[in-house]
């Protein structure tokens, strides 16, 4: 169910994901878009990076709480 609800997700925000970025004070650029997977159960977490790959994001985020 939630990896249906990223793909829904994922698909309106993808436009967002691949342009809208900040520079940070290091000078490094840092997409806007993240996806993050810490409640996700394992399975979970790798069907909703796969999803979030295959439509633009760069940023996955996989802290831990």
């Amino acid at each position: 169910m939630r990896a249906s609800f990223l793909l829904l997700l994922a698909t309106g925000v993808s436009g967002m994901a691949n342009n809208s970025a900040v520079t940070l004070s290091n000078g490094v650029s840092m997409p806007l878009a993240a996806m993050g997977v810490w409640q996700y159960k394992s399975d979970e977490a790798r069907d909703a990076i796969k999803l979030a790959l295959q439509v633009g994001f760069t940023h996955i985020d996989t802290a831990n709480e």
